[in-house]
């Protein structure tokens, strides 16, 4: 997702993930998610749906499942917003041993159908 802090304003970044949050029943100020479905119809719509659902194939994830990559706090989310995020899994190789990687590694391969 591109950022879309200079397109927004810090208001609107607020805006919308005030009305982002309230596809999931996070409470948010009810002027900042009127204004905020305003933007994100303009700005977020084409990928994340009407009803914020995403578009798996481009990437636009579920907004309505309470799963939140980067966190689901407000501040998290309009981090997300104005930042963007690129989808790049960080590296775990300083927080993990290497039996933990191997183990991570073949539940990840299990969960995809994988036979390696």
């Amino acid at each position: 997702m591109p950022g879309w802090g200079t397109a927004l304003g810090v208001d609107g970044v607020k805006q919308v993930a005030a009305y982002v949050l309230g596809f999931s029943g996070v409470a948010t100020p009810e002027d900042w998610r009127t204004a905020g479905k305003v933007r994100y119809e303009t700005m977020c719509v084409a990928c994340h749906g009407a009803d914020g659902k995403g578009n798996r194939a481009l990437g636009a994830p579920d907004l309505t499942d309470k799963v939140w990559l980067y966190g689901g706090e407000f501040n998290r989310v309009a981090e997300s917003i104005r930042e963007g995020r690129t989808g790049v899994m960080p590296a775990w190789g300083q927080r993990l041993n290497e039996d933990e990687l191997r183990v991570v590694t073949a539940w990840v391969l299990a969960q995809a159908g994988e036979k390696k």
